[in-house]
């Protein structure tokens, strides 16, 4: 046993190094810049692979529900990876998704389309309408169309692969909102129970109470200002919500003046980027759902009334006015022209402001917390005197995104067996799951970071 010991001691002795010998340190400081070198490209390597996402799987067609920028922004990106792939939208939505963005906009004046991720989303779309089906009989499969609400353009995709039925909302609202169809008059059209319902829950756990009476509150508050002839600034986002407001004001005045002879009809100012919209949807009114269509097609377009008027950063002298609507974006005051004309605006105490739509940054959330005073940047602060609809009856609220009722009305009348909410946090989902689940339905999800969150 000793021997094999003495052994074992006298190979460790060749392996080891002895406690005065620093060759091993002198071997290591000559090859510390390969090393370091060889780590680096290791770490590098790992990191990319972290910072690589796992490849898609293969995408037969994209469909854009609308074109607001959390949903189409990342279009050119995809399209220029896969640069034949269909796409599925409403006209109104590619009109919307080319108008809105500022690279194509660059080219208006030019005869060609430079960037070819343009080239190949216009090449590559197919236009679906409300109502359209696009049947794949071979594979048992259909697609079909509905009004979605919200805003121009928007759809619904109902999608039946063999006995399997999924219905993606986009952004959606039940109700009908002036001008836009809501989602409550297709859903008959539609065969029940939906197996996977894909809906937004960006204001699932709100409740706004009925539309018509929150527009009824704010027209009364419009009509006494109008009789005193004083001013109202109305901040809205996204366009949409302008073009419902411009719209509704105009037929209540209208509507008072035939019927009551009544003769302070106030002027409605919209900022230019609105009546863009606007045009859009004069060219494609066929595919507006309802009266506006019907008034357009006829020769007796609202959006050609002498009261409508439009402005510009260049030209703000109506401020200087008596009894206007103005309506601009957007609402939390954090960039744009509404500065300026809530500068003006509410610095008098008989003008009336609501802030209609998202409100989450500074100075708007400020405001609507109490503050006096709008702080715009270190040395631009105004203050604010004008009577604030928000602060006065924090109820009345407005928004394009459906809310609790919507969704209970939605979930009633599709019975799914499955409700995947997309557009929020889990943590602001809890009491909106809880409802759905009393309401019937067996699972609740989350998509997060491509994976599936249960919540229930």
């Amino acid at each position: 046993e000793r021997a094999i010991r003495s052994e074992i001691a006298a190979e460790q002795e060749k392996i080891l190094p002895q406690y005065d010998d620093f060759n091993h340190i002198d071997d290591y400081i000559q090859n510390l810049p390969r090393l370091i070198s060889e780590a680096e490209k290791e770490k590098s390597v790992t990191d990319e692979k972290e910072r690589s996402p796992p490849p898609l799987p293969k995408i037969d067609a994209v469909f854009i529900s609308h074109s607001h920028f959390d949903h189409v922004s990342g279009l050119k990106k995809l399209i220029k990876l896969n640069p034949e792939l269909p796409i599925l939208c409403s006209r109104i939505t590619m009109d919307l998704f080319l108008l809105r963005d500022s690279n194509y906009l660059k080219q208006e004046k030019i005869d060609t389309i430079e960037q070819e991720e343009y080239f190949k989303i216009v090449e590559n779309v197919i236009y679906v309408e409300n109502g359209d089906k696009v049947e794949f009989k071979e594979k048992n499969c259909f697609l079909s169309f509905f009004h979605g609400g919200h805003m121009p353009g928007a759809l619904m995709l109902l999608a039946k692969v063999n006995d399997f039925r999924f219905l993606y909302t986009g952004d959606y609202t039940y109700y009908d909102i002036t001008p836009f169809a809501g989602t409550k008059r297709f859903l008959e059209q539609i065969s029940r129970p939906i197996d996977y319902l894909l809906i937004d829950g960006t204001s699932a756990q709100e409740e706004h109470g009925s539309i018509a009476d929150q527009f009824h509150s704010l027209l009364l508050f419009l009509e006494q200002k109008a009789e005193y002839e004083d001013n109202v600034l109305i901040g809205a986002d996204p366009s949409s919500l302008a073009i419902s407001f411009m719209l509704t004001f105009w037929r209540y005045f209208r509507k008072l003046q035939l019927r009551k002879g009544y003769t302070k009809r106030p002027n409605i100012y919209v900022d230019m980027m609105v009546r863009k919209n606007i045009q859009v949807i004069n060219h494609r009114y066929e595919y507006i759902y309802g009266p506006i269509s019907r008034l357009i097609r006829d020769k007796a377009n609202p959006f050609n009334s002498i009261k409508f008027r439009w402005f510009e950063r260049s030209d703000l002298e109506f401020l200087r006015t008596k009894n206007n609507i103005i309506i601009s974006h957007p609402p939390d005051l954090s960039y744009g022209l509404i500065r300026n004309i809530i500068n003006v605006i509410g610095r008098n105490p008989h003008n009336l402001v609501f802030l209609a739509g998202a409100i989450h940054e500074k100075p708007g959330i400020d405001l609507i917390s109490g503050e006096s005073e709008i702080v715009f940047s270190e040395t631009w602060k105004a203050p604010f005197r004008a009577f604030l609809i928000n602060t006065f009856m924090p109820q009345l609220k407005i928004k394009l995104h459906a809310d609790k009722i919507q969704l209970a009305e939605m979930i009633k009348a599709l019975e799914p067996k499955e409700v995947c909410f997309f557009h929020q946090s889990a943590r602001r989902l809890t009491q909106a799951v809880e409802y759905v689940k009393e309401l019937g339905v067996e699972k609740v999800s989350l998509p997060i970071k491509r994976k599936l969150l249960i919540l229930n």
